[in-house]
């Protein structure tokens, strides 16, 4: 098995996040008025996430640690309604 193969397969089993994200993320989602802050996942980034021709960001169910939406957001997510976020990178 080479690197690629080893590359792929961690990618198909999720990454295993930190117990915690870093208080300098958690310090930048409270200054955006965030509440409620919490890991919800952790992935590599792949070339479909970054097209601006499809204006999402893809998220594994199998790498998502704990629900995270709230009432609102679960029944836009049903209804297939498009939701703004922010996206906070290192």
């Amino acid at each position: 098995m080479g690197l690629l193969d080893d590359l792929e397969k961690v990618m198909e089993m999720g990454l295993e996040p930190p117990q915690d994200m870093p208080q300098v993320f958690k310090d930048c989602i409270q200054d955006l008025g965030g509440s409620e802050i919490k890991l919800v996942s952790q992935k590599f980034l792949q070339v479909s996430d970054l097209r601006s021709q499809q204006n999402r960001l893809s998220m594994s169910l199998k790498q998502i640690r704990s629900p995270f939406l709230n009432e609102d957001e679960e029944r836009m997510l049903n209804a297939k309604t498009q939701m703004p976020v922010t996206l906070v990178e290192p």
